[in-house]
């Protein structure tokens, strides 16, 4: 289940987590640590409304479990944070593996086509001298 964060909601549950009575500390995280897992755009969200502070305040002041459900959201934005930035280079990676392909086939079809015109040429005049189908191969590439 995805739930949708916008600054009201997150609003709302940072007065918890800096307000709040420990136990409502610690339910207020697990409610963060929920809409993040939802996704990046979640956890922008909570981040851009400055979550971090009041994480810090529930590590001071929440319960033992509130501080272990802090280090798991913490750990879930970090692990967000090295997806998105591994990203581009699985794209780049992606491009070149592209561009090397569409390079070795342009090879293949260039060394394709001198051989059809070195057997064309063979066929055509029975025998065919080194320069004559050296000639040939100039002529088809322009």
């Amino acid at each position: 289940m995805e739930i949708a964060a916008n600054a009201a909601m997150v609003g709302a549950i940072m007065l918890i987590l800096d307000n709040g009575e420990p136990v409502e500390m610690e339910k207020a995280v697990s409610c963060m640590y929920v809409i993040c897992s939802g996704g990046k755009g979640s956890s922008q969200t909570v981040l851009q409304e400055g979550v971090i502070l009041a994480l810090v305040s529930v590590t001071a002041n929440g319960t033992a479990r509130a501080r272990d459900k802090v280090q798991r959201l913490l750990s879930l934005f970090r692990e967000q944070r090295e997806l998105e930035e591994m990203q581009p280079r699985v794209q780049l990676h992606e491009a070149a593996s592209q561009a090397a392909a569409a390079q070795q086939q342009q090879q293949q079809q260039q060394q394709a086509e001198e051989e059809m015109v070195l057997a064309v040429t063979y066929s055509d005049h029975g025998r065919c001298a080194a320069s004559e189908g050296q000639e040939a191969i100039r002529m088809a590439r322009n």
